[in-house]
C-alpha cells in the first residue's frame, strides 16, 4: 500500500484505501459482476456501465438470490416403496406405459413450504419420482411429499378424493386443493376406509 508523508502524520493514498479500491480492482469487479448478471438477464455492457450503483446492486442481489443452493431432498419412505422402486427400475427400459397399468401405488399429498393451505393430491407408483418431476417446474425445488397412502387401486382412490374435494369446493385447479395438508391426509384415509377395495 502506498503512503504519503504529510507534515504531522502519515495517511494512506486515497486511490488505494480499503474503502476505495484501485482502478484495476474496480475493473475486475465490474467485469465479474457484469458477466454474472449477463448469464441471467439480457443486459448489454452499456446498460451495465450506465446503470446506477443501486441498479447494479439490485441486479447482483437478484442473481445471488436465483443461484442459491438446492435444498436437501425430503425423501418419503414406506415398506412397500423399495419393492415398487425395484419393479419400476426393472421395467423402465421396456415401457413406462406398462408401469402406469399397475393398479397399486400411492395417493400422495405434496406441499410447498411457501404455499400455506395449498396441497397437490395425486396418484403415483412412486411419490418421490413424482415430486422430483414436479420440482423441475419450480426453481427453488421446494415441493415435498408430506405423506402418501398405499392403496391397491390408486386411480380409484384418487378419483374419490378429488370428488370429495370438489363437493366441498376445495379444488383450486387440476390436482391442487385449498386445504391443510393434515386435513388432506385424514380425508384420504377416511375416503379409503369408507370405500372397500381402495
Amino acid at each position: 500500500m502506498m503512503t504519503v508523508q504529510t507534515s504531522k502524520r502519515t495517511r494512506q493514498h486515497p486511490r488505494t484505501t480499503p474503502d476505495k479500491p484501485s482502478i484495476a480492482a474496480s475493473r475486475k469487479r465490474f467485469n465479474e459482476d457484469y458477466h454474472k448478471v449477463l448469464n441471467h438477464f439480457s443486459i448489454t455492457r452499456n446498460d451495465w456501465r450506465d446503470a446506477t450503483p443501486t441498479q447494479r446492486k439490485l441486479w447482483r442481489n437478484a442473481v445471488n438470490e436465483m443461484s442459491t443452493e438446492v435444498p436437501e431432498k425430503d425423501t418419503f419412505t414406506h415398506p412397500e416403496l423399495p419393492r415398487i422402486q425395484a419393479e419400476r427400475k426393472a421395467r423402465y427400459q421396456a415401457s413406462d406405459a406398462r408401469d402406469e397399468l399397475a393398479a397399486d401405488g400411492f395417493v400422495y399429498v405434496i406441499v410447498h413450504p411457501k404455499w400455506e393451505n395449498m396441497v397437490k393430491i395425486g396418484e403415483s407408483r412412486d411419490p418421490n419420482h413424482r415430486r422430483d418431476n414436479g420440482n423441475t417446474w419450480y426453481p427453488d425445488r421446494g415441493l415435498k411429499v408430506h405423506d402418501a397412502i398405499y392403496t391397491p387401486d390408486r386411480k380409484r382412490l384418487e378419483d374419490l378424493c378429488h370428488a370429495w374435494g370438489d363437493k366441498r369446493g376445495y379444488r383450486l385447479q387440476g390436482e391442487w386443493f385449498e386445504i391443510n395438508e393434515f386435513h388432506a391426509v385424514n380425508m384420504i384415509l377416511k375416503v379409503q376406509h369408507d370405500n372397500t377395495g381402495v
